[in-house]
């Protein structure tokens, strides 16, 4: 895990984590930066005991404030558990068939499940 670009305490004391990046927006948030920003979200409940109600997406033309919900928190639970099993299990099988999201992997020269 990583940490946020920056935190922002507001006046009520709220510290608010907002990740940077560097593309334009899409529609929606990516649900891969939005699990990201939770992550950030459960690092500084966890550090500053206080649950941020919500944290920033930041793309480079247009900003997304993510509420983190219970149900946030659940998605992030749910999939720190999933990664912890696969880390400890022998084959792990590639969870996507998406070609591009294949092809800028860091483990795909390595891979034998790769499609790029």
């Amino acid at each position: 895990m990583g940490k946020p670009d920056y935190l922002v305490e507001e006046a009520d004391g709220m510290i608010v984590p907002v990740e940077l990046k560097s593309g334009r927006a899409p529609e929606v948030p990516w649900d891969s930066h939005v699990l990201q920003l939770a992550a950030y979200c459960f690092l500084v409940e966890a550090n500053y005991g206080v649950r941020p109600v919500y944290g920033i997406l930041q793309y480079r033309d247009k900003a997304f404030a993510i509420d983190y919900t219970d149900e946030l928190e659940d998605d992030l639970l749910d999939l720190l558990a999933e990664m912890r099993q696969n880390m400890s299990a022998n084959d792990v099988v590639r969870s996507h068939n998406d070609w591009a999201k294949c092809s800028k992997c860091s483990v795909n020269r390595q891979c034998y499940e790769r499609l790029a």
